[in-house]
């Protein structure tokens, strides 16, 4: 088991996480950029529409990965290997009905493609191949993947990342390799699926040597009363993923069957960008969440509350600092990037200030969601997210029709404002920290007018500089100073600012004792 201390592991997860997701995204850029100069915009298009699709289908996997992760933090702490591997069985199960029922589903998707598909120049034979084929490569997705979700609850998700970045670094060799030499769709996305399965096989292997117990899983069941517990939070969090992947992955489908693929593909080459941010910030969040998990067991509520607000605070300020970066210099990176190939690849300022409102407001939900799924929260705020997926459905067809892009891309935001956003921090401050939410609406105000003058500040920049290479840099670094002036003048003498100043000097000074040894 893994016996170093909670910071250790949040310091060495977050540091391995971010400095592999940093070249991921390098390598990214390089394989979308050969992938639009051989393929076009069609298949570009495809890619998008196909992921997002099986991304509904999949339905996040129903929840069950953070319900497995929740439920092996006590044997994980206490050293139950018994429990550990009853657990680990259980859900090794539940994982294979998944797999079937995306199978299932996915099949069932297939006659009808053609109405999904309005635009496309490509036959619709070889559109049901590549279906199929991103559908098997969700499938292998689930298999073992229980394995590396314990590894994870071991606050050891550095392991797995490790693991994820040497298979997609090969991943995108291989396809820059495939694209180049053949310019092949079908060999494209068969070897995602290879490298798939072996990324799974390495994890399990990974799995067995550091848990030997589970080589040897006795046929013990998981006791009743746990498994009924067990189910009712998968059901409650099926509820809410189910949610969650319409609000968030039917956008394309929507963009689709409103505006036609070929805008699929235009908007994704600034989601890319956008998925690749919040990957950064998601690795930073879950790198800590089983270290956050661990702690919500053991301290006071107002301990808690101190760690939540810190947290807002400093996801807030990352929420600023990207969102500046977003408004300045969007359309002038991707104009250089892609938009000498065609300059329809730019989208208008309003679907950039929408993409960015989109931004901002999940990115400062970030801290509830880490309290909610490390405290157990599923049956509470089940609903929530159902009322936004509904209200995300209505208001994008309607913003859709009237202003196309960004009114598909503003209404996800909006819906996410009208629901989860006040809903969830009441019942994270009522079951958790056991208060009101009114300091809570003081905090959160205070730290939006501290962000809304930095956007405005660098929109005004953005604007009246050059769009080049060396002003871009300029944007990025302006961004920065902005947003950390504005945040550290206002907030320096309070008990979350020094907390968070606290923790950056012990890291700062760990790494600086290992460079020393």
């Amino acid at each position: 088991m893994n016996s170093k201390s909670r910071t250790s592991n949040s310091i060495r997860n977050v540091s391995v996480s971010v400095g592999m997701q940093v070249l991921l995204l390098l390598m990214s850029f390089v394989g979308r950029t050969i992938f639009i100069s051989v393929l076009g915009e069609h298949y570009l298009g495809i890619n998008g529409l196909y992921t997002n699709i099986l991304s509904v289908l999949s339905l996040a996997d129903l929840g069950i990965n953070t319900v497995m992760i929740y439920a092996l933090y006590k044997p994980l702490a206490i050293n139950d290997n018994a429990t550990i591997s009853r657990l680990v069985n259980y859900f090794k199960k539940l994982y294979r009905w998944v797999a079937l029922g995306v199978f299932v589903l996915g099949i069932a998707c297939v006659p009808f493609l053609q109405f999904i598909i309005k635009d496309s120049a490509l036959p619709l034979n070889e559109l049901r191949l590549y279906y199929l084929l991103y559908v098997g490569n969700t499938v292998c997705s689930y298999l073992i993947v229980y394995k590396s979700t314990l590894i994870n609850a071991d606050q050891r998700m550095y392991v797995i990342k490790m693991v994820d970045f040497v298979s997609s670094i090969s991943l995108q060799i291989l396809q820059i390799i495939i694209l180049l030499f053949t310019g092949n769709f079908l060999f494209y996305l068969v070897t995602s699926i290879g490298i798939t399965l072996i990324k799974n096989l390495t994890l399990n292997h990974i799995a067995n040597r550091s848990y030997p117990f589970l080589r040897y899983p006795d046929d013990v069941p998981v006791e009743p009363a746990v498994r009924e517990k067990l189910k009712e939070n998968i059901k409650s969090i099926f509820v809410y993923r189910v949610s969650t992947t319409i609000m968030n992955s039917t956008d394309n489908i929507l963009i689709a069957v409103i505006l036609g693929t070929v805008v699929v593909g235009q908007y994704s080459n600034y989601l890319l960008i956008i998925t690749a941010i919040n990957g950064l910030i998601m690795l930073v969040a879950q790198s800590v969440i089983a270290s956050l998990g661990n702690f919500n067991v053991t301290e006071s509520p107002a301990r808690k509350l101190m760690i939540f607000r810190c947290m807002l605070l400093f996801f807030c300020a990352v929420a600023t600092f990207c969102s500046c970066c977003f408004l300045s210099m969007f359309n002038d990176f991707i104009s250089i990037w892609i938009g000498k190939v065609d300059p329809d690849y730019v989208l208008s300022d309003y679907s950039v200030y929408a993409i960015t409102f989109n931004f901002f407001i999940s990115c400062v939900l970030t801290p509830i969601w880490m309290f909610r799924e490390s405290t157990g929260l599923f049956n509470q705020v089940k609903y929530s997210m159902m009322s936004a997926a509904i209200i995300n459905i209505i208001l994008s067809i309607i913003l859709g029709n009237i202003m196309g892009l960004s009114g598909i891309v503003a209404a996800t935001a909006i819906s996410k404002l009208l629901t989860n956003f006040w809903y969830e921090p009441k019942i994270l401050f009522r079951e958790v920290f056991q208060l009101s939410t009114k300091a809570y609406w003081k905090f959160i105000l205070r730290l939006l007018l501290i962000a809304l003058p930095c956007l405005a500040i660098c929109i005004t920049i953005g604007k009246a500089l050059p769009g080049t290479i060396p002003y871009i840099i300029l944007k990025i670094f302006i961004s920065g100073i902005v947003t950390l002036v504005a945040f550290c003048l206002i907030n320096y003498r309070t008990e979350e600012f020094s907390y968070l100043y606290n923790a950056f000097l012990a890291v700062k000074n760990r790494k600086g004792r290992k460079n020393v040894t």
